[in-house]
């Protein structure tokens, strides 16, 4: 019922890059966030995605478009889920990536109710990867240097690393996105947005 709801806010592209992926509930998320991106860089979905075998967006986008996308992208899926009388709280957790920036939200909410709380979701970023050392039998770690600024950036559900002296894991509050950019130095801008007002934070890349 809600990829009913969505297929019916697409235009004729957006449905074929909906059935290029699969025709799923994700292939019309995505499809319905990228016909929000068209709007917000005021761009064709053809100038942004060539759709067919190895579909894959083929032009940097831009954080802030993504951000406004994600956004009105939510928007509409919470007005489906209402439609269709669906009580249950949504978790909307998106990773995207044009290849320069990438948005990681950690929000859930229904039509009716507003957010509730998602799902956890953790990044580490620091300037270099590195192997280290085994403890007590527990095989190869990995670890983050902390020195040179921000160089990477790792998103996941769960700390990956427990020792921290390898990774310093910071945990998304709720109903926010993390936002890495690439600058023109080669390092990345890595800030906190609350998901649902403009305000932002910066993470320092000292650490």
């Amino acid at each position: 019922a809600v990829k009913w709801e969505l297929s019916r806010q697409l235009g004729p592209e957006a449905f074929q890059l909906a059935d290029a992926f699969g025709g799923t509930d994700s292939a019309y998320t995505f499809a319905l966030f990228m016909s929000k991106v068209c709007k917000a860089s005021s761009r064709s979905l053809a100038a942004l995605v060539q759709v067919g075998v190895g579909t894959a967006i083929t032009a940097p986008i831009g954080a802030d478009e993504m951000l406004e996308a994600l956004r009105a992208t939510v928007d509409d899926l919470l007005s489906a889920l209402a439609k269709t009388d669906n009580s249950e709280a949504a978790s909307l957790n998106f990773v995207v990536s044009d290849g320069e920036s990438l948005l990681a939200t950690r929000f859930a909410g229904t039509a009716r109710t507003g957010t509730v709380d998602p799902p956890s979701l953790s990044f580490c970023c620091g300037s270099d990867l590195t192997r280290r050392a085994a403890v007590c039998g527990e095989g190869t770690r990995f670890g983050m240097e902390q020195d040179g600024g921000h160089k990477f950036c790792i998103v996941s559900a769960e700390p990956l690393t427990t020792n921290d002296e390898d990774c310093e894991w910071r945990g998304v509050p709720a109903n926010s996105v993390v936002i890495a950019s690439k600058t023109a130095q080669e390092s990345l801008d890595v800030r906190v947005c609350d998901f649902v007002s403009e305000s932002a934070v910066r993470v320092n890349a000292s650490g």
